[in-house]
């Protein structure tokens, strides 16, 4: 049986050849482009970076530093992370790594397959719960947040949520793959943002039409 592999990446500053970012992807290229796409709608330190260099007409450069077993990725995220900021290297992870925002292309194909008509069992969830709570932000990336979210910094400044969106927040949502299919039903907004990791947001629009799917499924308030 051909075991599956994935890459460890390097976003490089094109003006100085500094390495900003470490990352995982089985496609690096297309994260690549991910990246740059995303980096427009989310203010993050290694978005504003990105963005940056957009203004000046460039973009980072990308390199695969090692391609490893897709049982191992996390362990070897983590170590190049800490390998290149020991090295003095100034980067945009706000984590240690091995938390991963996705599972990667061939490991989310066999998820929807499995879950097709079907619903996650007690300790799949039990252990997409886990993951989460595991995922810690470094002194570095609490710090920026912590500044970012100062005074009139903060996004909610002087603003308060809608009775509509802390209503929508505890509506019960169900959850369906891309073709369509059935998968689970969830009390809540929250509940499905504090076990899956998906935006609760992203949900909320997809749920109101506003947007096509969330986190890789579609979702409607029942």
């Amino acid at each position: 049986m051909l075991e599956l592999v994935t890459h460890i990446y390097v976003l490089k500053d094109p003006n100085s050849g500094e390495i900003r970012y470490v990352g995982k992807s089985d496609k690096p290229k297309e994260r690549l482009v991910e990246h740059i796409r995303k980096s427009k709608y989310k203010k993050t330190y290694k978005n504003n970076w990105i963005q940056n260099l957009i203004k000046e007409d460039k973009k980072p450069i990308l390199e695969i530093i090692d391609t490893v077993p897709m049982c191992e990725w996390s362990e070897k995220e983590k170590y190049w992370i800490k390998y290149y900021r020991e090295n003095g290297c100034s980067l945009t992870n706000l984590t240690d790594g091995g938390d991963g925002g996705n599972f990667g292309d061939e490991i989310n194909k066999l998820i929807s397959q499995k879950l097709k008509g079907g619903v996650f069992s007690e300790e799949t969830i039990k252990r997409m719960t886990e993951s989460a709570r595991k995922r810690k932000l470094t002194d570095e990336g609490k710090k920026l947040l912590s500044e970012k979210r100062k005074g009139e910094k903060n996004s909610m400044f002087g603003r308060k949520q809608s009775k509509h969106c802390i209503e929508s927040k505890y509506k019960p949502v169900e959850q369906f793959d891309l073709n369509g299919n059935f998968i689970k039903s969830w009390k809540s907004l929250k509940e499905v943002s504090e076990y899956l990791s998906i935006n609760r947001n992203s949900i909320r629009m997809c749920s109101n039409n506003q947007r096509k799917s969330a986190g890789g499924y579609k979702w409607k308030f029942k």
